[in-house]
């Protein structure tokens, strides 16, 4: 117990500072896509993948930037590992049908919104977009 306890008291420092970094990138990569500074949110969101490797919603937001500016295979490999971290989330799935479509990947976006369906029932846009493919 007590191991435990100096572990905690030495390494609460680190964990605080390390997601106070996490949010100071997260707050100014929000801030570039404001300003449509594409290439200033990638690097802010790349930050905060290297710091945090396993954190999916990174992935998933450096996705839809690269998504946004046309870089459409990068985009698809961020989704990917997004959802290779978080394979529950039916957003990622639906996102990267988005995205292999804008690809034409149609095949590949059929298979994502059937994915996207079989987490999220309910999805409309998933069959919507779907009918469309």
């Amino acid at each position: 117990m007590k191991v435990l306890v100096v572990i905690i008291f030495f390494l609460y420092p680190f964990i605080v500072c390390y997601s106070q970094r996490v949010k100071e990138y997260n707050e100014c990569a929000v801030e570039c896509i404001n300003e449509k500074n594409y290439q200033g949110a990638i690097s802010y969101f790349t930050r905060i993948i290297e710091i945090s490797p396993k954190d999916s919603f990174a992935y998933f937001d450096r996705a839809m930037i690269k998504k946004e500016i046309s870089a459409f295979k990068e985009a698809i490999l961020d989704f990917t590992r997004a959802i290779e971290i978080d394979s529950k989330n039916a957003d990622n799935y639906f996102l990267r049908a988005i995205t292999k479509d804008q690809f034409k990947d149609y095949e590949g976006a059929i298979l994502d919104f059937d994915k996207t369906l079989e987490i999220e029932s309910e999805n409309p846009d998933a069959y919507y977009f779907r009918g469309v493919d």
